[in-house]
C-alpha cells in the first residue's frame, strides 16, 4: 500500500481514536471534533462545531490557555505538552494529558490541532500508589515508633526512668502537648499521678489523683481500649475542675489509652491537644500496642522495685538485729565488767575499812605533838582517796547502797547550777531549757547530782576554747512501737535528761567504749576514765539507760532515760533521822557480830569491846544461829556482813527475827547487788552500815540503833 493509499485512512484514523481531537481557529472557534472526544464531553456534535474552546476549560485553566495565545501571537509556534482537565457537558472534570500543536498552511498558522488523552485512570492508578505509599510510610513510621519506644522502655528498669521516657517519647510520636501518665494504685483504688509534662502547677494540684468511678480515665482502664475526647468542655467523663483549667489554656481534646500488662491494670497516659486529634486504624493500633509496650516496661520496673523494697527491708532488719546484737552484747560485757569492779571493790572496802579504822585508832591514841601524826594524817587521806574511787567502781558496777526518794530533776539542776558554771568557767556558755511541766523521779540525790556533775565535766573537756553546753529536761513517753529509735529502751513514762555540748564530738570507732571504766581518750593524769563509766552504772541502777549521738567536730549529746515515779512511790517514809548522841559508849550491851573476814571481825571487836560493849563473833550464818538461839535472850543488836560464805546476812538477819522479832539490827556491805534484794522484808527496825567505815561511824549507828530501841 503506497503512502497516498495509507494518506486515505487519516480522517479514519483521527475518526476512530480513543483520544479526545479537537481543531480550532487561532480566536478558539472549533470546526472539528471527533467521535470520542464527543463521547467524552457528552455533547453532540452541533452542540460543539462553531463554539469557542472555552466550553471545554474549567475556569482556573483560562489562565494557561491566554499565555499559550500570547506566545503564539508573539510569534512562538512550539508544541505544548500539559494536563489539564476537560470540562463535560454535565459539569463533570475529566483529567487528561494534552498535546497542543500549531496547523500551519503556506507558511502561517492557521488553527490549533488538540489531542488529549484521557487520564483518569492512570490519575486513579497514581493516587492509590501515593495512598498506598502514604499508608506504607505510616506503618512503618509506627512500627518504627513503637520498636523505638520499646528499645527506650527497656534502657533502664528505674521506674521514674520508665515514666520519664514514656512521656517524652510520645510527645515526640503525636506531637501531644501535655501529657501524663497515671499509674493505679490498688490499695485506695484511684489512679495517682506519676509523671507528667506541660502540665502547670495548677493542673498538677487539680489532677494529682483521678476517682475510679465515672471518669476518662476509670473507662480506659476498665475497657483497656483507647479513648479520644474531641471537646473536652462538653464531656461528663471529666472532672469539671480540670475542665476549666484545660479550657482557659486552650486546651480542645484529648486521647487516653491504657497501661496495662497481660489482665494487670497499670494505669493510664493521657495525651492532650490543642485541636481536635483524630485517629486512623492503623493509628489506634499503634497507640495500643505502645500501651502495651510502656505497660510491660512498668510492670517491670515496679516488680524490680518491689525486689528492692524488700531486699531494703531485709536489709534493714538485719542491721537492726545486729545493731541489737551488738547492744545486747555490749550490754553483756558492761554487766560482766561491773561485776568484776563491784567484786574489786568489795574486797577493797574490807581493806579500806580496817586501814581507816585503824590509822582512826592510832591517831586517836597520839598526844596533839606527836611526830607520828603527819604520816598518820597522810594514810587517812590516801586511804580517803582510796574509799572514793571504789565507790565509784560501785557506781559502775551498779553495787551501791541507794538511798532514793521523789526528786525533781529542775530543782536540782537549778541548785547545781552555780557550782557548775564554776567549774566549767567563763569561756563556755551554760543554758538550761527545763520543762515547766516535769514529771517527778525516784532516785539517790548525790547520785543523781554526780551523773550531771560527770556529764557537764565531760562535755567541758570536749570545748578547746569558747562553746555551749545546754541542759534540757523533757517528758517522754515510749510505746512498744518505738523501742528500736531509743537504743536498749523499755515502755513507759520517762523523765528525760539531756547534756549537749558544741564541743569536738567523739569518733565513730571510739563512740562503743566510752562507758567502759578506765577508757579516756585524754593524756596521762588528766583524768581517771571513771566519769562517764559511774554515770553509765547510776543510771543503770536507777532503771534508766543513756542514749548518745556524736558527730566528730559537731558537738555531743548525752540523753538519759529515768523512769518517771508512780502516785504510789510518792508517798514512801524515806526514814526518820536520829540525832546523834553526845556519848556514844556502850553500857554493857550485848552484840552478837557475824563477820566473815578475820580483819574487820578484829576490828569491829577491838572497838565496841573498848567502848563498853560485850561482843559475840561469828564467822558464819550456821554459828551466828546456834548462839543466838543458845542464848537468844542474852543479846540486845544484831551486826552482819550482807555477804557470808555459807549464805545471805539477810536470810540471817529474818531468821533471828523470827525468834525474837524486836531486835534491832545493823547490816553491813560494801556493795549492795542481789544480795540485798528484799532488805526491806526485815522491816523498818535495821541500820545499814557502808563499807568502807570509820570506828566513829561503827559507834554511831550502834548507839543510834540501840536508843532507838
Amino acid at each position: 500500500m503506497s503512502s497516498f493509499e495509507i494518506e486515505k485512512y487519516y480522517p479514519l484514523l483521527v475518526e476512530t481514536a480513543r483520544d479526545f481531537i479537537l481543531v480550532h481557529d487561532l480566536n478558539g472557534k472549533i470546526f472539528y471534533i471527533n467521535t470520542f472526544g464527543l463521547k467524552l464531553s457528552g455533547y453532540e456534535k452541533k452542540e460543539v462545531i462553531g463554539q469557542d474552546v472555552k466550553i471545554f476549560l474549567a475556569p482556573e485553566a483560562l489562565k494557561d490557555l491566554n499565555e499559550r495565545r500570547a506566545k503564539r501571537t508573539a510569534g512562538i509556534h512550539d508544541d505544548f505538552r500539559y494536563e489539564s482537565k476537560i470540562l463535560t457537558k454535565n459539569g463533570e472534570m475529566v483529567p487528561v494529558e494534552v498535546n497542543s500543536s500549531v496547523i500551519m498552511e503556506k507558511g502561517s498558522p492557521v488553527g490549533i490541532l488538540i489531542v488529549a488523552r484521557d487520564t483518569s485512570k492512570r490519575k486513579e492508578i497514581e493516587e492509590a500508589l501515593v495512598r498506598s505509599e502514604r499508608e506504607l510510610q505510616k506503618r512503618n513510621k509506627a512500627l518504627s515508633m513503637i520498636n523505638s519506644i520499646a528499645n527506650v522502655m527497656h534502657e533502664s528498669l528505674d521506674l521514674d526512668i520508665v515514666l520519664n521516657n514514656a512521656v517524652f517519647s510520645m510527645m515526640e510520636y503525636v506531637r501531644s502537648p501535655l501529657v501524663a501518665i497515671y499509674l493505679y494504685d490498688e490499695e485506695n483504688d484511684i489512679l495517682r499521678l506519676a509523671h507528667s509534662h506541660g502540665f502547670s502547677e495548677t493542673l498538677v494540684n487539680k489532677a494529682k489523683v483521678l476517682p475510679l468511678t465515672n471518669s476518662l480515665n476509670s473507662l480506659v482502664l476498665k475497657d483497656k481500649r483507647i479513648i479520644s475526647v474531641e471537646e473536652i468542655s462538653t464531656s461528663t467523663l471529666i472532672m469539671d475542675e480540670i475542665k476549666r483549667e484545660l479550657r482557659n489554656n486552650n486546651f480542645k481534646s484529648i486521647t487516653v489509652l491504657p497501661l496495662v500488662y497481660h489482665d494487670e491494670k497499670l494505669g493510664t497516659m493521657n495525651l492532650i491537644f490543642k485541636d481536635p486529634y483524630t485517629m486512623n486504624q492503623l493509628e489506634e493500633t499503634a497507640l495500643m500496642s505502645i500501651g502495651k509496650t510502656v505497660g510491660l516496661a512498668i510492670a517491670n520496673a515496679k516488680h524490680l522495685k518491689r525486689i528492692k523494697d524488700e531486699i531494703a527491708q531485709r536489709i534493714k532488719l538485719e542491721e537492726e538485729k545486729q545493731k541489737i546484737q551488738e547492744q545486747l552484747l555490749q550490754a553483756q560485757k558492761m554487766e560482766a565488767i561491773g561485776r568484776l569492779a563491784g567484786g574489786i571493790a568489795h574486797d577493797f572496802n574490807n581493806l579500806l575499812t580496817a586501814i581507816s579504822s585503824y590509822s582512826d585508832m592510832i591517831y586517836s591514841s597520839l598526844d596533839p605533838d606527836d611526830e607520828n601524826i603527819p604520816y598518820i594524817k597522810e594514810i587517812r587521806k590516801s586511804t580517803d582517796r582510796a574509799a572514793s574511787l571504789t565507790r565509784q567502781l560501785l557506781a559502775f558496777g551498779r553495787k551501791q547502797i541507794l538511798t532514793q526518794k521523789p526528786l525533781n530533776l529542775n530543782d536540782m539542776i537549778a541548785g547545781l547550777g552555780t557550782m557548775l558554771k564554776r567549774i566549767i568557767g567563763e569561756n563556755i556558755l551554760l543554758e538550761t531549757n527545763l520543762d515547766p511541766n516535769l514529771e517527778t523521779m525516784r532516785g539517790d540525790l548525790s547520785q543523781i547530782e554526780q551523773v550531771i556533775m560527770n556529764l557537764v565535766l565531760n562535755a567541758k573537756d570536749s570545748i578547746a576554747e569558747y562553746g555551749t553546753i545546754t541542759i534540757e529536761t523533757d517528758n517522754e513517753h515510749i510505746d512498744i512501737n518505738n523501742l528500736n529509735s531509743k537504743g536498749l529502751a523499755k515502755p513507759g513514762d520517762f523523765v528525760v535528761l539531756k547534756v549537749r555540748d558544741t564541743g569536738s564530738g567523739i569518733d565513730d570507732e571510739i563512740l562503743p567504749y566510752i562507758f567502759e571504766p578506765f577508757f579516756t581518750t585524754k593524756s596521762e593524769n588528766e583524768g581517771t576514765g571513771l566519769g562517764l563509766s559511774v554515770a553509765f552504772g547510776i543510771v543503770k541502777q536507777h532503771d534508766g539507760w543513756i542514749n548518745v549521738s556524736s558527730k566528730k567536730g559537731s558537738g555531743t549529746e548525752f540523753k538519759i532515760y529515768f523512769p518517771a515515779a508512780r502516785t504510789s512511790e510518792m508517798d514512801i517514809d524515806e526514814g526518820k533521822e536520829h540525832p546523834a548522841t553526845e556519848k556514844i559508849t556502850g553500857k554493857g550491851e550485848k552484840i552478837l557480830v557475824v563477820e566473815d573476814e578475820e580483819i574487820i571481825r578484829s576490828l569491829i571487836d577491838r572497838v565496841l569491846s573498848a567502848n563498853g560493849y560485850c561482843v559475840t563473833l561469828s564467822s558464819t550464818i550456821a554459828k551466828a544461829i546456834e548462839l543466838f538461839e543458845n542464848s537468844q535472850e542474852e543479846y540486845d543488836l544484831v551486826l552482819s556482813d550482807v555477804v557470808l560464805p555459807d549464805g545471805n546476812g539477810i536470810k540471817l538477819v529474818e531468821k533471828i527475827k523470827s525468834i525474837k522479832p524486836d531486835i534491832p539490827v545493823i547490816l553491813s556491805s560494801g556493795y549492795s547487788e542481789k544480795q540485798t534484794q528484799g532488805i526491806e522484808s526485815i522491816g523498818v527496825n535495821y541500820r545499814f552500815l557502808p563499807k568502807p567505815y570509820k570506828p566513829s561511824q561503827l559507834l554511831e549507828i550502834v548507839y543510834s540503833a540501840l536508843k532507838a530501841e
